[in-house]
């Protein structure tokens, strides 16, 4: 009388001949970023297109024709492009990347991407940007008013 508990994913299919067929074509959601931007800012998002409806995918670096930049950036399983290093335009404006989409039988499909770097005005001195007179691009308040000078100091003590 001994019994054994288990629990199985079993996946019910609409057309019991329906054939497992690999994903068609991958994207990118967006294939530039800003420059300099911190590590791990996000680029894009991978999707893949697959004939069967359902299929989730995921999504990885593969080496080939075209992985010459995979190392400046890091992806999830899921499809999130991060940046893996600050990236600057004045050395490379263009990197290519080869990435992978996988469905949940194995098949597969690999595809090139070229990420354009966009070039931001720089600091020749390499100084970080300044906030001129306390100001900020935020929304001004039209009912505020701005603050009263501090009086000229005279060396001499109040009294």
């Amino acid at each position: 009388n001994a019994s054994v508990e288990r629990i199985f994913t079993i996946r019910v299919l609409d057309d019991p001949g329906e054939e497992n067929l690999a994903p068609t074509s991958i994207s990118l959601s967006h294939s530039s970023v800003e420059e300099n931007k911190p590590v791990n800012s996000p680029v894009g998002q991978f999707a893949a297109s697959d004939p069967n409806s359902g299929d989730v995918h995921s999504f990885a670096f593969v080496q080939g024709t075209g992985d010459n930049h995979n190392h400046l950036f890091s992806l999830t399983s899921t499809g999130l492009l991060k940046t893996a290093a600050s990236l600057d335009y004045e050395a490379m404006q263009t990197l290519s990347i080869r990435v992978r989409a996988v469905d949940p039988y194995g098949k597969s499909i690999d595809a090139n991407f070229n990420v354009s770097i966009l070039d931001l005005a720089d600091d020749p001195l390499g100084n970080p940007p300044t906030v001129e007179n306390n100001q900020t691009d935020s929304p001004s308040d039209p009912n505020a008013t701005a603050p009263s000078p501090s009086p000229k100091r005279s060396g001499k003590t109040p009294v």
